[in-house]
């Protein structure tokens, strides 16, 4: 074990066999209401009838008063690195934890919801709590190629974002997959996890 700890956000447990971390530990976070538990503030349903009611804060809470400690009680060595890691909305949640959050020394957002409305405006403006060492960013290449408008501005979104991080100093990775945001979900992910833990 390497003491870096990967945290995924929203997952489950069949990811666990599919996935190699490098010798980092896996916590995989189940989310009951993802609409709810990771939007960072309410805004309007992008499909449906259910709209996004701005619960990040809680759930975030939540993973630092609980889920951490929890993790992490009874080890015998000291945790190197934390990484936030989530897929699509919890790719999302995965970049405001590192505004909200010293413990994270990096995350990566996986096909994530950068056309969330006022996130890169948001982003531009907040500071981080502390200094990531490093941002994973990825999209499918067929992603923004949708009717929707506001899903449509979602590899702007993500490009845009990887331009104020590195700008900020960060090591920050985008990368383009191909396929639309359901392809090769476990794959996307290793991919995050492969660069994030390179040199560790």
């Amino acid at each position: 074990m390497t003491g870096d700890i990967i945290y995924l956000i929203g997952g489950d447990d069949s990811l666990r066999e599919k996935l190699d971390t490098h010798g980092a530990r896996l916590c995989i976070i189940s989310v009951p209401d993802w609409n709810r538990d990771l939007s960072p503030w309410p805004a309007k349903a992008v499909f449906g009838d259910e709209d996004f009611e701005g619960g990040a804060d809680n759930f975030l809470r939540t993973m630092r008063s609980e889920v951490l400690p929890a993790f992490e009680t009874g080890w015998c060595e000291a945790v190197m690195n934390r990484y936030v890691v989530g897929y699509s909305l919890a790719g999302l949640f995965a970049l405001y934890a590192l505004h909200h959050s010293k413990r994270f020394t990096g995350a990566a957002a996986v096909s994530g919801s950068y056309w969330f409305d006022g996130f890169t405006e948001y982003v531009e403006k907040t500071p981080f709590r502390g200094m990531p060492k490093k941002i994973y960013l990825s999209l499918g290449d067929q992603e923004a190629k949708t009717r929707n408008e506001r899903m449509a501005q979602v590899e702007a979104a993500g490009e845009k974002l990887c331009e104020i991080y590195r700008a900020r100093g960060v090591d920050t990775c985008w990368e383009m997959n191909p396929g639309n945001h359901f392809a090769d979900e476990a794959e996307r992910i290793q991919k995050a996890i492969d660069w994030l833990c390179a040199g560790e």
